[in-house]
């Protein structure tokens, strides 16, 4: 934890519950692979060896399966890890593994630089209003405290996470952006869609990607869709997977839009879908900074996205680059779809996304690991 790097300075570690399809995962494997490119050693720990980002791992990273199966699980064997393998730095991210990667860094009792991502909205009432929840909180207050370097992916989020968790202002922090765009990109949002889309009518297709969560509130975007349909032929895609299928399924059923919805569920290469979409919408309650708007922008894709806490309004700079609507407000997100299909958005980002270029962000999560 805080003292003397270790004398193995190339051998950095990431910790995470599993390879899940989320948006941390996916920058956890993008910088895990960046970096062992530039010849660091590179061990990626996981509670569980599962998800489908492991098929994007670079074969040089060193995959540790803990075996642990959940987190709290994780500490014992992560605290060997850290004893045996002296790695220089360790990253974690995601909450649950942020609290039990301090806990491990604590009682391993060795020198290492310990850094915490934290990737969502820590402030946002309904994404921590359960029993459940408070505690985690309670002990990430805790927790982050013990990291040498905390990393916000926004500076809203920042500020949230100083904020919730009542950090002292001199904690030392960054902001970082997410790793998004490599030189891969534009060959994926090129290539054809896989699974194929079920029509081929010509008809506008409205595209929203995540878990099928509450806080992605694709029921809001259904909403907005059913008004769209009120008005103009559409179809709407939803990739991703998640507790909330059966519900937005019944949901599309009861407003008459479930022939034109299609939800294939997780797909690896989103961005050929967004590429050939009309128009991209981020319905999230809240967020930290969501890689899919920035992936939608580098296709070239209108996209409309929710003014939630926190990352939409930073990075299309306050609908600069994109409609901005509030929260949960399924007429304005028709509105603004609407706008979009019939060609009236706004002007398509060209020279910010450079700022989420994967070998510039890696470089800086680099100077904040070795710096």
């Amino acid at each position: 934890m805080k003292g003397q790097i270790v004398s193995q300075p190339q051998r950095i570690a990431f910790f995470l519950p599993s390879l899940a399809g989320g948006g941390a995962e996916r920058v956890i494997v993008t910088l895990a692979n960046a970096m062992v490119q530039r010849d660091l050693t590179v061990d990626l720990l996981l509670s569980s060896k599962s998800g489908p980002y492991l098929e994007e791992l670079d074969p040089r990273i060193n995959v540790h399966d803990l075996g642990a199966g959940r987190v709290i699980t994780s500490i014992r064997p992560l605290r060997h890890y850290i004893r045996q393998q002296k790695p220089a730095v360790l990253l974690s991210s995601l909450m649950h593994a942020n609290v039990a990667a301090a806990i491990a860094c604590i009682l391993a009792r060795r020198p290492l630089r310990f850094l915490i991502r934290e990737a969502n909205s820590i402030g946002v009432k309904d994404h921590y209003s359960s029993l459940k929840s408070m505690v985690k909180v309670g002990l990430a207050r805790w927790a982050y405290r013990q990291a040498d370097m905390l990393i916000g992916v926004s500076q809203g989020s920042l500020a949230l996470m100083f904020e919730a968790l009542d950090l002292p202002d001199q904690h030392p922090s960054r902001v970082i952006l997410n790793p998004v765009i490599d030189d891969k990109f534009a060959a994926k949002a090129r290539a054809e869609p896989s699974p194929s889309w079920p029509w081929d009518d010509g008809l506008p297709v409205v595209l929203g990607v995540g878990r099928l969560v509450p806080q992605k509130d694709f029921s809001t975007l259904i909403h907005a869709f059913a008004r769209v349909r009120q008005r103009a032929s559409a179809r709407l895609i939803i990739l991703g997977e998640g507790e909330e299928r059966s519900k937005l399924e019944q949901l599309a059923l009861e407003l008459g839009v479930s022939d034109d919805l299609w939800m294939p569920g997780f797909v690896i290469n989103p961005f050929a879908h967004m590429k050939r979409a009309s128009v991209y919408v981020l319905s999230s309650r809240w967020e930290g900074l969501p890689n899919t708007l920035i992936q939608a922008m580098a296709c070239g894709t209108p996209v409309v996205a929710t003014r939630c806490p926190s990352g939409p309004d930073e990075i299309l700079e306050d609908g600069r680059w994109g409609a901005l609507v509030p929260v949960g407000d399924a007429e304005a997100m028709a509105c603004a779809i609407l706008n979009s299909i019939n060609g009236k958005a706004g002007i398509r980002p060209g020279e910010v996304l450079h700022r989420y270029d994967v070998s510039h962000v890696t470089q800086q999560y680099l100077d904040a690991m070795l710096g």
